[in-house]
């Protein structure tokens, strides 16, 4: 409070000064008593200036903290910093210096990376002091003699003596029974769950390259891991194929992809499971690799001379995809299980926008766009798809935590 935002070398300088002892009866020089005390005061104005345009804010009908945090990050990056928070303030007429700038996102910042979250700029928006309910009031009722005298208690419905503040949350309009995340650890879940939306929207696009590839065929593919022909794939075997096309993956990156698409867990790929890891969402690209046949091309030197060079090398971009994928997801699932506050019953709740004990597509993505992501229903789809392990197109419970627990027992 008592350093300058605007001046980094100032605040290193004050910062740097050895303290000399105070005792309880002395007292600072008097001219820096006084520019403390003004300090203090202004601050003090400042505060009571705030609460009230934050309380004039929260009795607008058409006022959200989401729709304000939406305003001013216009490029949809779910961060507001000073580029944004200058451009909407120019939109405004009001041209704020760059250090003005930075002293506004500074006091809202609370975990000191200038970018304000969500969280961050809601709590900054909520009055400390909530507004004062106003007094129900009802006209004189007669006493009916029959009844005598009324309880007081009576006198006024609570359904007509509603308080015209709006809550914080952007999605929920009414409380909910069950157990949720708090706000800060609901941010990080819906970041993670937009990770996980751009992670499978650059799996299918790789996917959807290779497909293209005239020569590519599933057959060819599996029979590069499966040597000895068992129609399985095992883990040594899978890393035994990546190391003959020149990809060297870790004993834990085979196990994160083995983990995904195994479905039986006997901790095998069948053709189907490995297929299943190539196969686009997509109907069209899907029908038209599942169509092709094997090459037949004998192998004498490289176990992908079955592909043309172009092709080999998507295949090889595949599989690096893959590992890139599935590791950016055990990140987001080690970053959530290192938080504190979280559990995956709460978060589920989070999600469980309608209390139907499972999530849906649209619920997922409502709460993603919540905080300012804006994700396809093709993006969101593909993580449910990830998720949901019986394909009843919603993700239970059991389904959720399977997948929001980390998997890697190396990293833990």
């Amino acid at each position: 409070m008592v350093l300058p935002c605007e001046d980094n070398f100032l605040r290193n300088r004050t910062l740097d000064r050895p303290s000399g002892r105070v005792g309880r009866y002395d007292h600072l020089p008097r001219d820096i008593e006084l520019a403390l005390t003004n300090v203090i005061e202004k601050e003090i104005d400042l505060q009571r200036r705030l609460e009230s345009l934050k309380r004039e804010l929260e009795v607008q009908y058409d006022y959200s903290p989401f729709a304000a945090f939406r305003s001013v990050d216009r490029y949809n990056s779910g961060r507001i910093d000073t580029i944004n928070l200058g451009s909407f303030l120019r939109q405004n007429g009001h041209y704020a210096s760059e250090m003005e700038l930075l002293a506004i996102v500074r006091r809202i910042d609370t975990d000191g990376d200038a970018n304000l979250t969500y969280s961050e700029w809601a709590e900054f928006l909520r009055a400390a002091f909530p507004q004062p309910r106003p007094a129900a009031s009802s006209p004189p009722r007669a006493s009916s003699p029959a009844r005598g005298n009324t309880s007081p208690l009576k006198s006024s419905s609570p359904a007509r003596t509603s308080s015209p503040v709006r809550t914080s949350s952007p999605v929920r309009t009414s409380p909910s029974r069950k157990p949720v995340l708090r706000i800060y650890d609901e941010d990080e879940l819906i970041h993670g769950l937009k990770d996980l939306c751009n992670q499978e929207q650059e799996l299918e696009n790789a996917k959807i390259l290779l497909a293209q590839k005239h020569d590519f065929n599933i057959r060819d593919a599996f029979d590069i891991f499966d040597v000895p022909r068992y129609g399985q794939i095992d883990a040594f075997q899978l890393r035994s194929g990546l190391n003959a096309i020149n990809i060297f993956p870790t004993s834990e990156e085979v196990d994160l992809f083995i983990s995904r698409y195994d479905k039986n867990g006997d901790r095998r790929l069948s053709y189907h499971e490995f297929a299943e890891a190539f196969l686009a969402r997509d109907a069209y690209y899907s029908s038209m690799v599942n169509r092709r046949p094997s090459n037949y091309t004998p192998r004498p030197i490289r176990r992908d001379d079955c592909f043309l060079p172009n092709t080999a090398f998507e295949f090889q971009n595949m599989w690096r995809t893959h590992i890139r994928v599935e590791n950016s997801a055990e990140n987001v699932r080690q970053r959530l299980a290192s938080r504190p506050g979280f559990n995956c019953y709460e978060a589920f709740n989070s999600l469980d926008i309608n209390d139907c004990g499972a999530i849906s597509a649209s619920e997922m993505k409502r709460m993603i766009e919540s905080r300012g992501y804006f994700v396809g229903f093709k993006e969101v789809d593909a993580v449910i798809d990830k998720m949901d392990s019986n394909k009843d197109g919603r993700v239970t419970f059991s389904e959720f935590r399977d997948e929001t627990l980390p998997k890697s027992p190396a990293r833990r």
